[in-house]
């Protein structure tokens, strides 16, 4: 899979005027939107086509908020997507 940044972790944490949790500075690489395209094959399907988005938020706290969204080029995004929140 191919993946981009969409969303800086510098814009992220400027626009919210928040400060790093200290115990996520070894994650804070992370932070931010990504987004890719992949493709997908199985036995008993056709081949298929995919673009994944993940996205690593902080809320100030130490833990990461996790948002994953996958979608069909050919649809509409929201075809799958979890989103967790996961203590360090």
């Amino acid at each position: 899979m191919d993946c981009v940044e969409v969303d800086s972790r510098l814009s992220y944490l400027e626009e919210r005027a928040m400060t790093l949790h200290p115990a996520l500075k070894s994650v804070s690489e992370l932070i931010g939107t990504w987004r890719g395209t992949g493709r997908g094959e199985y036995p008993t399907i056709d081949a298929f086509e995919y673009t994944e988005q993940v996205t690593f938020a902080e809320a100030g706290k130490p833990f990461l908020v996790y948002v994953q969204k996958t979608w069909s080029p050919e649809r509409a995004p929201d075809a799958h997507g979890d989103r967790v929140s996961a203590s360090r």
